[in-house]
């Protein structure tokens, strides 16, 4: 997920942000792009005026789809339609406004609300599903009505600084999980390791504690990004955090 340091809007309503690399992208069908040619003189994108949409949204019960083109959704995130024909499916809507994967309008033939006001689209011809999570469609198993996680949060937050000779069990960060019926996490974590490939961190309750003492491979002053994983009922939702051992 993209950070950025300055967000601006410009050439007729489009919203651009810089990274902290100094990279612009623009917000374009529901996803970041890369945009080289900003500022100056940006192509304008002249995106379709959104509808009306009135937050927060009352999702469709579950287990809800539509198929053929044709009817509207309702899910946490507002209202879901079919647009164009795209090959044998039709163009992904939400509120109005096109949702793209890579650059691309993303083609569907069924869209089901599931699992406490979730949305997920079908590929056409019903190879692949993918769930609306944290703003991006991602590749996903097909529908539940079971809950899934749909939310990480870790505090401290990124570049959380740690000794590379802190002993083992040294609490580094606690992890929230957040669930989409709103139940406690009762699921599992995989911590991965940093870029060498040293795990040197694990998951007891709901801490990030130290595994490994002392820290293998650390680079002083340098921010490691961690990769955490949480599943449960089959669905992992997961975030990179950064830890700088000194």
């Amino acid at each position: 997920m993209l950070a950025f340091r300055q967000m601006v809007v410009d050439n007729g309503g489009n919203l651009y942000g810089l990274t902290f690399s100094s990279i612009w992208n623009v917000w374009d069908s529901y996803s970041w792009l890369y945009d080289g040619a900003y500022p100056p003189g940006s192509t304008t994108l002249d995106p379709l005026p959104p509808q009306q949409v009135t937050p927060p949204f009352t999702p469709s019960p579950d287990g809800t789809t539509i198929t053929g083109g044709t009817g509207s959704l309702t899910s946490i995130d507002g209202v879901w339609s079919f647009g164009a024909p795209n090959g044998s499916g039709w163009n992904l809507m939400l509120n109005g406004t096109l949702v793209g994967i890579s650059g691309g309008n993303h083609a569907t033939d069924m869209i089901e609300i599931n699992s406490h006001g979730q949305v997920w689209v079908r590929d056409p011809g019903g190879a692949n599903w993918r769930l609306w999570l944290e703003q991006v469609l991602t590749t996903s198993p097909p529908p539940t009505s079971l809950p899934i996680p749909i939310g990480i949060s870790i505090v401290p937050s990124d570049n959380t600084t740690i000794s590379h000779t802190a002993p083992i069990g040294t609490l580094i960060a606690a992890i929230t999980v957040t669930m989409s019926d709103g139940s406690a996490f009762a699921g599992s974590y995989t911590v991965g390791g940093n870029g060498n490939g040293n795990v040197y961190a694990a998951v007891s309750g709901n801490n990030l504690n130290v595994s490994v003492s002392p820290i293998p491979d650390y680079g002083t002053g340098t921010s490691e990004a961690i990769p955490i994983h949480a599943t449960q009922n089959g669905f992992t939702i997961y975030k990179l955090f950064d830890v700088n051992p000194t």
